[in-house]
C-alpha cells in the first residue's frame, strides 16, 4: 500500500461535504459507481457513529448536572412508598 492519506473527517459536517465531492466526481464521471457506493456507505457509517458520540456526550453532560442539582437541593418530597401485594 501506498501513502497516499484520504480526508479528514473528523465531524458529520467534513462527512457532508466529502459526500458532495463525491457526488460531484460521479456526475462527471471522474470516480466509479461501485468505489462510490463503498464510500457512501462507509460515511453512513461514520456519520452514526458521529452521532452516536455525540448523543453519549450530551447524555453525559446532563446526567452530571442532574447530579449536581441533586447535591445543591434539599428534598422536599418524601419518597414514595412501594406498594406491596397483600
Amino acid at each position: 500500500m501506498g501513502t497516499r492519506r484520504g480526508p479528514r473527517l473528523a465531524s458529520v459536517g467534513d462527512v457532508v461535504d466529502f459526500l458532495a465531492k463525491v457526488t460531484r466526481e460521479v456526475y462527471c464521471d471522474r470516480i466509479e459507481i461501485k468505489k462510490a457506493s463503498t464510500i457512501g456507505y462507509l460515511c453512513a457509517q461514520l456519520r452514526g457513529c458521529f452521532e452516536v458520540a455525540d448523543l453519549e456526550e450530551r447524555i453525559t453532560n446532563l446526567e452530571a448536572q442532574l447530579s449536581q442539582r441533586r447535591k445543591s437541593t434539599p428534598a422536599t418530597v418524601a419518597p414514595a412508598k412501594r406498594l406491596t401485594e397483600e
